[in-house]
């Protein structure tokens, strides 16, 4: 008997040493009593101190630093005043549902005297930019390495390392103090680290160097979370597309339209041809299959492969990681392609524009070989609730702007352009150009103007009869 008593109190003792589970809803509104302290940065989440306001949740929903990097949007219900704050540090003595803002947030929803106010609050998507960081701490080494997720959209759940393209990942245990542990050190690197949210959404950050106290970019971000991926709407909708990459305008094109086993992918100038057609089919949990029109192959990376430059290729599609991607959004209606398998990014060879360059795989830069644009064929949109298709417009690229002697004007359409003029603000023509392409060119000309400083526009017109405009100003 006494054994079992002494087992059970064991067993109690062990169980009030786990921190609590995560407390998180989007959609609940939490209420308790609001306080405020001031905050120089440093707090119990280890974050730098941020540019915009912060605050320390109670120690339940703390919950071991699980809240860290969560934005609240806190509500006085007695003047129907709020505030966005960041959590950034912990309040041990706090109730659950109390926040404790530092004493700018506090002022914006209620005078200082007061001390203490009854609010309320919720989680809100924090307003960061479309891109995460990582950061090494200091001491870390092959052999101890300690790392943070800095700039998230949504609160961290867990995060997991693999050598770069090799093995299996394996999730590092977060610390109170809000860095991701490896005691044993996680070796040379480079690494690809899976960083997961609360909601259960992922991000595959490959190849990042192990570099102690220095901040390292990620070029990707949570999406905002709209209710799970059941009732989710997919980024694109299900029909035919030309794919478009922004450095050069050309398309994704099957190599010399070959129904084969394995056939290569690379970059050509848009001819409506169905090599140059993709089905695009949604297959739930914001996943795709990327289908050629002319023989129903499937995008896929070639053997599978997690490796850098992979060549993208075609196969009969049979449902595997490698031939599945998905769609991050990139703005003005671009989006990065990813591949479920290997968590490496579409991108065309080099930022060549010239016809027949390569598609392969890569970690993800923001540069314009990276950079699709779906456009759906027959319909006026590639991204759900936007009216963005491309035109010739996005074909016709005008820099530098603003500009001083010159600027130089890249025409990557399949027309040929007739002429480009430019006009003042009163609509007076200065310089006229005539003839300047002819078909399926795609080159720099140089047009000079000696004008006064102030803004100007450029008009071109194309052999399918589209005017294009453009907006420019003279420094």
């Amino acid at each position: 008997m006494k054994n079992n008593f002494l087992l059970l109190l064991c067993t109690l003792f062990i169980l009030a040493l786990q921190p609590a589970k995560a407390q998180f809803s989007p959609s609940d509104t939490y209420r308790g009593e609001g306080t405020f302290y001031g905050y120089g940065g440093g707090g119990n989440c280890s974050f730098p101190k941020p540019g915009f306001l912060t605050a320390a949740l109670n120690k339940s929903q703390y919950d071991a630093s699980g809240a860290c990097g969560a934005c609240l949007e806190v509500t006085n219900p007695n003047n129907g005043k709020s505030v966005l704050v960041r959590i950034d540090d912990q309040c041990p003595e706090c109730k659950p549902g109390d926040v404790d803002l530092e004493e700018a947030a506090f002022e914006q929803i209620a005078n200082k005297t007061e001390g203490r106010i009854a609010i309320t609050w919720n989680y809100v998507p924090c307003r960061v930019r479309n891109r995460m960081q990582i950061f090494f701490k200091e001491g870390s080494s092959p052999y101890w390495t300690a790392l943070q997720i800095r700039q998230h959209r949504n609160p961290i759940t867990s995060v997991a390392y693999r050598a770069a393209g090799r093995g299996s990942f394996k999730t590092i245990q977060r610390q109170p103090y809000n860095f991701f542990l490896e005691s044993s050190g996680m070796g040379p690197g480079p690494y690809d680290i899976k960083i997961t949210d609360v909601f259960g959404q992922e991000i595959i950050a490959t190849n990042i160097p192990l570099k102690v106290e220095q901040t390292v970019n990620v070029p990707q971000q949570f999406p905002v979370y709209n209710g799970g991926s059941s009732s989710q709407q997919p980024l694109l909708e299900d029909g035919l597309y030309n794919i478009r990459a922004k450095n050069s305008g050309k398309s994704l094109t099957v190599a010399g339209a070959s129904t084969q086993e394995s056939a290569n992918l690379h970059q050509w100038a848009y001819r409506r041809m169905s090599h140059q057609q993709w089905q695009v089919k949604h297959l739930g949990n914001q996943e795709y299959s990327i289908m050629a029109k002319h023989n129903d192959k499937a995008v896929s990376i070639k053997n599978a492969s997690s490796i850098e430059n992979s060549n993208a290729i075609l196969q009969d599609f049979a449902s595997q990681a490698a031939q599945k991607w998905a769609f991050e959004e990139a703005g003005n209606g671009f989006f990065y392609i990813k591949n479920i398998n290997s968590g490496l990014y579409l991108k065309v060879r080099s930022l060549e524009r010239k016809n027949g360059v390569n598609i392969l795989q890569g970690t993800l830069a923001p540069a314009d070989n990276y950079r699709w644009k779906p456009v759906l064929l027959g319909g006026s949109t590639s991204l759900r609730n936007s009216s963005e298709a491309i035109t010739e417009s996005d074909l016709l690229q005008v820099g530098p702007n603003p500009f001083q002697h010159s600027f130089q004007i890249r025409w990557t359409g399949v027309n040929s352009l007739q002429k480009v003029q430019l006009y003042d603000v009163f609509g007076t023509m200065i310089k006229e150009v005539k003839d300047i392409e002819s078909p399926s060119a795609a080159k720099d000309f140089q047009l000079e103007a000696t004008v006064p400083s102030g803004i100007y526009f450029l008009q071109a017109k194309t052999s399918s009869g589209q005017v294009i405009r453009k907006k420019l100003l003279k420094q």
